[in-house]
């Protein structure tokens, strides 16, 4: 094999590597195993990836930070993308149209079809947004699923957020309850409705006057209850900790984000802010509709770049996300697969990418697409993978393992086959689907009308592994 095939990084003891040397095929599938804390990726993350940033900063930057990995020499380093499965992204703001520059594209599609100015369609513009939520397709309301301890009596108090002061709120919780004859005794998941809702949304028809205890005196407040979903404060200067609120979609523009105007510039029925909030598995079919109205090259283009990361999403189990979802809610698998998605549009070519377990907590059908196409991503490009599946040790061609254990007794590279051959112990489980004959089995049913979750019904063996 010539030398230009080979990535080469020597005499590596970035963190807890004991001097090791790895050798990369390029346009192949690497892979790095071993124990939790052995060094993977110290190797990948912390060298590979810092290597390849560092190379390129040099030539975009005068100013480059200093190393943090340690290593004796290295040649042949691409362009380096690493992708984690993770997601720090906090921005309320980042959608997936921002974050991966879609956004602009799918105004430029509107407006071009509209004879519209591509700003028209700008949410960077104060008059195109949203006035009730300010743009951001959703508002924070307190969620009953966080302020109630349904197990709890009335007089022990079931609002979560009136803990602080919690004398004070348990007092005249129970003088309303009392004037309106609810049983403060009860659970209360065990009231009727009509209580329940007096006590989260009820206004006593007089003032109490409540004694209450604070640091080192007893105070005194006179106001009437307020439900705590009526937001009225029966404390000054109280407030409800945003822990206690959940993001609802918007009422106003329902979570389209634009000014209602924007609903009249439609096309082929759609507005661009019923695109942005269609799911991908619906979005593909008007995308193949407005293609017919594309005219020129550079619209082609950009319609072919949405289509296609529309296409790739739906096939990557990724169709119900939308262009306006925002990053902050997505899974660090979610935000992996997007990304690679990102890796099959561009025209970038001999990268270097490296994957964090992506395959990790996909179903059997999921794993062996996001498998199949990562296979296909080495015919372009270099992949180093941090896993453990089966499926990429068999294709392989080139398996680093990292041990024998995690910390300082990490960091050594291990005979390959040795150790996969003390890994691959076969354990049998008791399958639910099997004979439970006079067997206990536990239901146990999951489901949300506040976050819009239809639920799942699980059976378990009582006394049993279930996996």
């Amino acid at each position: 094999m010539k030398n230009d095939d080979i990535i080469s990084i020597t005499g590596i003891c970035t963190h807890n590597l004991k001097n090791i040397d790895v050798f990369i095929k390029k346009n192949e599938i690497n892979l790095i195993i071993g124990p939790s804390g052995s060094g993977k990726s110290s190797l990948v993350y912390d060298t590979i990836a810092k290597i390849g940033k560092k190379e390129l900063m040099i030539l975009l930057s005068s100013d480059v930070a200093e190393n943090d990995y340690l290593v004796n020499n290295y040649k042949n380093i691409p362009i380096t993308i690493p992708i984690k499965q993770i997601n720090n992204n906090n921005n309320i703001r980042s959608t997936i149209g921002t974050y991966f520059g879609f956004n602009y594209s799918i105004s430029l599609i509107f407006a071009s079809l509209l004879n519209k100015k591509p700003s028209f369609f700008s949410l960077n513009k104060r008059d195109n947004f949203c006035q009730k939520c300010h743009g951001l397709g959703y508002l924070k309301e307190i969620d009953i699923n966080k302020i109630l301890n349904r197990k709890l009596s009335v007089k022990d108090n079931p609002i979560k957020c009136w803990n602080k002061n919690k004398d004070f709120y348990s007092n005249i919780l129970i003088s309303y309850c009392k004037d309106e004859n609810i049983d403060i005794s009860k659970p209360f998941y065990l009231l009727t409705d009509e209580e329940q809702n007096k006590i989260l949304y009820g206004e006593s028809k007089e003032k109490y006057s409540i004694k209450y205890k604070k640091v080192n005196r007893i105070a005194q407040r006179s106001t009437k209850y307020y439900g705590v979903l009526t937001k009225i404060p029966m404390l000054l200067n109280s407030s409800i900790s945003k822990d206690f609120y959940t993001d609802f979609v918007c009422d106003e523009c329902m979570g389209k984000k634009y000014s209602p105007i924007y609903d009249l510039y439609k096309i082929c029925g759609i507005s661009i802010g019923e695109f942005m909030t269609m799911k991908f598995s619906n979005l593909i079919s008007f995308i193949d509709n407005i293609n017919c109205y594309a005219k020129n090259t550079k619209l082609n283009l950009i319609l072919k770049t949405v289509e296609f990361f529309v296409k790739k999403a739906v096939e990557f189990r990724l169709g119900h996300l939308c262009f306006h979802r925002a990053i902050p809610t997505l899974s660090g698998g979610e935000v992996q697969r997007l990304k690679m998605i990102q890796l099959f549009n561009t025209q970038l070519s001999n990268l270097l990418v490296i994957l964090d377990e992506p395959l990790s907590g996909l179903s059997g059908i999921e794993k062996n697409i996001i498998f199949k196409n990562i296979c296909e991503l080495k015919n372009k490009h270099t992949i180093i993978i941090v896993d453990h599946s089966n499926l990429f040790i068999n294709v392989a061609k080139k398996i680093y393992v990292l041990g024998p254990k995690g910390g300082k007794y990490g960091g050594y590279l291990l005979d390959k086959n040795e150790y996969l051959e003390n890994e691959n112990k076969v354990i049998n489980f008791c399958s639910i689907e099997n004979d439970v004959t006079n067997k206990e089995l536990i239901d146990v049913n999951i489901h949300s009308k506040i976050y819009h979750y239809n639920g799942v019904m699980i059976k378990f063996l009582k006394g049993q592994m279930n996996l």
